[in-house]
């Protein structure tokens, strides 16, 4: 199994000094910059998702903190959803907490996917002629750890698909104060829930997550039902 993914070329290079090599370096500074931004938003996330477990616990922040301060934010997120689903048991306002978990399940199922490309960045990094190819040949491979061609998983990586995903970091820090402010200070449970609730409503994410191929010529994101939550790279 080759080490490099399908059309990866080497890095060109250009005259030091040349325009070329201004652009090219003007690019992965804009790059580098925005793989900055994104990354940095995750432990505010992580903050906030240990705010929503103490609040469906009914517990204060302390407590949440001594329980789940080893979690990351994939097991963070399997726990909140166990938690609304024993609330809903035995809550005597079901109504209520039936609309608390659509607005989790809005924000989680973004999440997941943006916490995913994070951890295959992280953990993978990128390959590809930075700067120097139009930023046509950009990808974060696991290739080269991968048991075998059907466990590997390419990510495309670009500038756009970077602010893409700052943009959607923005939108789930917004939908969860909402969500804190509603489970924290009962008489703002309605305004916070008509705020994300419009947020729903309106706002439209804007990272989607690229076709792979599963090997034998198809794309797995077409003609087939998608997973409730992906796999994602280990924390």
């Amino acid at each position: 199994m080759d080490n490099y993914p399908k059309g990866f070329r080497p890095m060109l290079q250009h005259e030091p000094g040349s325009e070329e090599e201004r652009d090219a370096n003007k690019f992965l500074t804009e790059f580098h910059e925005s793989i900055g931004v994104m990354v940095q938003f995750f432990p505010a996330i992580e903050g906030m998702l240990f705010d929503v477990l103490g609040l469906l616990l009914m517990v204060p922040r302390k407590f949440a903190l001594a329980v789940f301060t080893d979690v990351r934010i994939d097991k963070a997120m399997e726990a909140a959803r166990r938690l609304i689903h024993v609330r809903k048991e035995t809550s005597p306002n079901k109504a209520r907490e039936e609309r608390i978990e659509r607005w989790l399940i809005y924000v989680f199922d973004q999440l997941a996917l943006l916490n995913s490309v994070r951890n295959h960045l992280v953990h993978y990094g990128v390959i590809g002629s930075l700067g120097f190819d139009d930023n046509q040949n950009i990808v974060s491979s696991n290739r080269s750890r991968a048991r075998t061609e059907a466990h590997v998983r390419e990510i495309p990586i670009s500038i756009e698909l970077l602010k893409s995903i700052i943009t959607d970091e923005g939108g789930v820090t917004l939908a969860l104060s909402y969500i804190i402010t509603a489970l924290n200070f009962p008489q703002e449970f309605e305004k916070s829930g008509e705020a994300i609730e419009r947020q729903m409503k309106e706002t439209t994410w804007r990272y989607k997550p690229p076709a792979q191929e599963n090997r034998r010529g198809k794309s797995q994101n077409k003609g087939q039902k998608q997973p409730h939550r992906p796999q994602s790279s280990p924390a």
